[in-house]
């Protein structure tokens, strides 16, 4: 079984470097099982058709609009 160190108080120093007083030993399936994991991999991994549907209708209107805006300040910089 994969075993891995986990920091309890991490204390990042003025030098960058991380401090740790206290580590914890975890074994790596186990961790893997736990509820919450298991949770923020389901939120990060799932596709939102609702928020692709927002996020890319929101850029095409702004590529439409910034074109259109090109054109006009071209077509009256022309007259």
């Amino acid at each position: 079984m994969a075993k891995i160190l986990i920091c309890d108080q991490p204390v990042i120093q003025p030098t960058g470097e991380v401090a740790c007083s206290a580590w914890q030993v975890a074994d790596y399936e186990s961790l893997l099982q736990q509820q919450d994991l298991n949770q923020l991999s389901q939120i990060l991994t799932d596709f939102d058709p609702v928020l692709f549907a927002a996020i890319t209708g929101g850029l095409l209107l702004s590529f439409a609009g910034a074109h259109i805006a090109g054109v006009v300040v071209k077509t009256m910089n022309r007259s």
